[in-house]
C-alpha cells in the first residue's frame, strides 16, 4: 500500500495549509487534521496525496497524466531557459520513476492534480523534485501538501535533511524563480550551495536556450518547521 495523506489549503503562495490545521478559502474558519498511522484526514472535498505503488509503473493513462501535469507547469516555469519547445518529462520517463518507487501524486476527485518526486541522493539526505500543481488550480495548497508530503516521508525513513535544486538563468531574473526562491525560504528551505549547470548535469548544457546554474536548497528535518 502506498502511503498517503489528505488534506485541503488555501491562500497565496501554493496555498497555507499549516501544521495541525488548514485554511478555508477565505480564511474564515479552520479544520483540524491529524496524523494517526498514515493519512492526514480532512473534512473537506481535499485532495489526496498517495506514493505511487511500483507497479503503477504499468498504467500509460497515469503516466501520462502526471507527465502532462509537469509539462503544463514547467512550460511557465522555466519559458525562455531551454532551446526550442523542449519538455520537461514524458510519459516514459515518469514510468521509470514509479517503477523506483519515486513519485507520489495528488489526486482530486480521482484527477491528477499534482505531484512530487522524492528520492535518496545521500547519506541521510533525501530530494525532492517534479514538483507540479495544476495550474487551474494555483492556490489550492496543493504544491505546500506536496512538500509537506515529501518532508514527512524522508523524516519516516530516518533523513536528517531534505534538499531541493532550482534551476535559475544567470543573466537575467525569471519570474517563476524569483517566486520560488522566496516560497520554498518561507518553507523553511535555505541555500546550501550554487553550481553550474556544466558542472552537475552537463548533458542538460548544450539543450539550455541561456547559461543557468542550480541553487540547491536544504532543510533541516530535525529542527523546527516553515517561517509563518
Amino acid at each position: 500500500m502506498g502511503a498517503r495523506a489528505a488534506c485541503a489549503g488555501g491562500g497565496p503562495d501554493f496555498g497555507d495549509a499549516r501544521p495541525g490545521g488548514t485554511r478555508f478559502p477565505g480564511g474564515a474558519a479552520r479544520a483540524f487534521v491529524h496524523w494517526a498511522a498514515g493519512p492526514w484526514r480532512c473534512a473537506l472535498d481535499a485532495p489526496e496525496i498517495e506514493l505511487l505503488p511500483q507497479s503503477a509503473a504499468a498504467d500509460e493513462a497515469l503516466a501520462g497524466a502526471v507527465s502532462a501535469v509537469v509539462n503544463a507547469v514547467y512550460a511557465t516555469a522555466e519559458k525562455g531557459l531551454w532551446l526550442g519547445q523542449a519538455e520537461r518529462t514524458s510519459p516514459e520517463e515518469v514510468a521509470g520513476l514509479v517503477a523506483a518507487g519515486e513519485i507520489a501524486v495528488a489526486r482530486r476527485r480521482g484527477r491528477v492534480v499534482g505531484c512530487v518526486r522524492v528520492r535518496h541522493v545521500a547519506d541521510g539526505v533525501g530530494e525532492f523534485g517534479l514538483l507540479a500543481a495544476a495550474p487551474e488550480l494555483h492556490g489550492a495548497g496543493i504544491g505546500r501538501l506536496l512538500v509537506r508530503f515529501a518532508e514527512e516521508r524522508c523524516r519516516a525513513l530516518g533523513y536528517r535533511r531534505l534538499q531541493l535544486e532550482l534551476l535559475v538563468p544567470r543573466e537575467f531574473e525569471h519570474p517563476s524563480k524569483q517566486f520560488l526562491a522566496a516560497w520554498y525560504t518561507r518553507l523553511g528551505f535555505r541555500v546550501e550551495h550554487t553550481a553550474t549547470v556544466e558542472a552537475t548535469h552537463p548533458h542538460l548544457a548544450p539543450l539550455l536556450a541561456t547559461p543557468c546554474d542550480f541553487v540547491v536548497y536544504r532543510k533541516d528535518l530535525t529542527a523546527g518547521g516553515e517561517r509563518r
